[in-house]
């Protein structure tokens, strides 16, 4: 007991002198406040807004008070500590531990001591701020300042995360003017005082398993703000957190079929027994290697100080997308998702126990043949780490697993494919451009297709699918084309005759596999093409259109014209709607409140481009039978 007393002592001693040493010294935070709400932007501001009026400038000052009391981390040091043994006692119950790489941490703390850092974490989980905090502190890493939606600010854990360097946003700054001087303000004197700044670059947790579009506000605010000069230079450390199991799982397929979103906060995550009787794997923290604002504008020929609003604008989308393709660049391959895209790709019920092998087995070399190196197990591990996930899996209702003799069978549960689509999501960002280049082949008739055709189909496709998943930029789109061709042909799945793409008969069953990547997308797109018509003449709110567009799918889903539950799908529905509505499909309403309404602007235009994506669902599924006949003869 002694000694455990004398090591938390010598450990918050050291946690002292890195911050003396590493660290920003810690203002008192109404020091703090004062400095920023002096800034001359806000003061400007206030000038501005109160148009001459005393009383009125006065009450614009105490505003921009409240406001900045309300956004502002107020960081002790002796709260992470704190943090850190609280989770720890949880943790242990719940993960089988985490996994890092001490010299990726390093790298965090070099890059600090040459100026700002801005750390982007993917978001898949409540879990995910409290992970990497606890990371940091283990790792000698100054707490950063995280940026945090104002619905954590809830009593009691508000206090405490703000005390561990939490500061909060509101998700909308409309009809607001002087908030975003504010904030903007704010987020300015936290990277002048050289506080690492942490922010979800997607947003919101994402309930898919794929990584969201970004969100470019706070993005935008930092490069402006080193556009300003505040910072020399700022490296930008894009980090993905990783799960075996994840804790919200299920919350999020209640949402996805059209459920109501569960006010759901951190302290519910770590209080429910259900979670504190289960366990959730490991969780992996991957680090990728910084991107640096200074070469970032150098590899592209611009200036800073000569940036207008609409260069910083491209740069900033562009920089959001690399960062998010660094995230995927260094994501963890788990056992569940391998497990989960194998399964879920299958076209029969059931897969034998060396068939799940096999095909996982070609899964990760696949993923390896794309430079990733990223994966939880050795290669020696593989089969002992696919029936461990199964084991999880069975045991939560996932899968079933049966016993036909001394082989195990395995079968995803119908009613919880929306779950398994979860983990297949995790890693199908590997597989999406061979995946559009085979489901456009397929479509096409059975003889030799010229290459320019192809790509300009697969140019419309990737196009469908802009929401739904990252694609490089436009420039950029031969050369994606190319790679995908040629790893299609090293897998013997095609050949190029010179313009020509041809179909290899032995690779018939390969191609399957990659167009089962879309299938249950294509079906999602769909049916919201070709149901929009009937649910939507007039505007209808988006809540209410998707619970019927939904509605629909499921009698579609029941009569067979959709084969999959997972296409059934709310974010399909919205991402759907919305390339519909760029397309002039639908027509969408933007009011007061954030989300649009929509009504179908044109007919038989969404009627043209539901009988256009059902023509790419024929091609896979002519290849299924293809395929089954091909496995019934051998």
């Amino acid at each position: 007991e002694l000694a455990r007393a004398l090591h938390e002592q010598l450990k918050e001693a050291l946690y002292h002198e890195l911050y003396d040493v590493a660290g920003p010294r810690i203002k008192p935070p109404e020091q703090f406040k004062k400095m920023v709400l002096s800034d001359p932007k806000i003061t400007s501001a206030i000038e501005q807004l109160s148009e001459g009026n005393p009383e009125r400038r006065e009450e614009l000052r105490k505003k921009a008070y409240d406001m900045l009391d309300e956004i502002a981390a107020e960081p002790r040091i002796r709260w992470p500590l704190a943090l850190d043994r609280i989770l720890r006692i949880f943790w242990k119950r719940m993960y089988e531990g985490e996994v890092y790489s001490e010299q990726e941490f390093e790298k965090i703390r070099q890059a600090l001591r040459k100026g700002p850092v801005v750390l982007c974490p993917s978001h898949k989980s409540h879990v995910d701020y409290l992970i990497f905090s606890q990371t940091c502190v283990k790792q000698a890493v100054p707490l950063p300042h995280i940026a945090a939606g104002v619905n954590l600010s809830f009593w009691p854990m508000g206090p405490f995360f703000r005390h561990s360097g939490a500061f909060f946003l509101r998700r909308s700054f409309k009809g607001d003017k002087l908030y975003p001087v504010v904030f903007r303000t704010y987020l300015r004197y936290v990277m002048a005082e050289g506080f690492p700044i942490e922010f979800f670059i997607e947003g919101t947790r994402s309930r898919t398993g794929k990584l969201l579009n970004p969100k470019y506000g706070i993005l935008s605010w930092l490069v402006e703000a080193y556009q300003e000069g505040t910072a020399p230079d700022i490296q930008f450390f894009p980090i993905s957190i990783d799960y075996e199991k994840l804790v919200e799982s299920r919350s999020y397929v209640k949402e996805l079929s059209g459920g109501e979103k569960r006010k759901e906060d951190v302290a519910a995550l770590v209080k429910s027994s259900e979670h504190l009787r289960s366990k959730y794997g490991k969780i992996y923290i991957q680090v990728a290697d910084p991107i640096s604002l200074n070469a970032f504008l150098e590899e592209r020929g611009l200036d800073r100080q000569g940036m207008n609003q609409e260069a910083r604008r491209r740069l900033v989308q562009e920089l959001a997308y690399s960062i998010l393709y660094r995230i995927n660049e260094v994501q963890t391959v788990t056992p569940s998702a391998v497990l989960g895209f194998c399964l879920l790709n299958h076209r029969r019920r059931s897969m034998e126990e060396a068939e799940l092998m096999e095909q996982g087995q070609w899964v990760v070399n696949w993923i390896r043949r794309r430079g990733h190196e990223r994966f939880s197990y050795t290669l020696d591990d593989f089969p002992r780490a696919i029936q461990e996930a199964a084991a999880r899996f069975a045991r939560d209702g996932l899968i079933s697993v049966r016993h036909t003799g001394e082989e195990a069978v395995y079968a995803p549960v119908e009613e919880r494919r929306l779950e398994l689509d979860y983990y297949r999501n995790n890693i199908i960002h590997h597989f999406v451009p061979a995946a559009i280049v085979t489901t456009c082949l397929e479509s096409f008739g059975p003889d030799a297709v010229p290459l320019e055709k192809l790509a300009e189909k697969v140019r419309a496709l990737s196009r469908l699918f802009k929401f739904e998943f990252l694609f490089r930029s436009e420039r950029d789109f031969d050369a994606v084309l190319e790679r995908a061709l040629g790893a299609l042909e090293a897998e013997g799945a095609i050949a190029q005759e010179g313009e020509l793409v041809a179909r290899e008969r032995e690779g018939l069953l390969r191609r399957l596999a990659f167009g089962a990547c879309l299938e249950h997308f294509l079906e999602g797109y769909w049916m919201v093409a070709s149901q929009v018509g009937k649910v939507a003449p007039d505007f209808v709110g988006m809540k209410q259109l998707v619970a019927r567009l939904l509605s629909r799918g499921s009698a579609l889903y029941m009569k067979g014209q959709i084969q999959y539950r997972e296409a059934l799908n709310r974010e399909i529905v919205k991402n759907a709607l919305q390339v519909l509505a760029e397309d002039g499909v639908v027509e969408a309403q933007t009011g007061r409140k954030e989300s649009p309404s929509y009504r179908v602007s044109d007919s038989k235009a969404a009627a043209e481009r539901a009988d256009w994506i059902w023509h790419f669902i024929e091609g896979i599924r002519k290849l299924s039978v293809a395929a089954g006949n091909l496995q019934s003869l051998g």
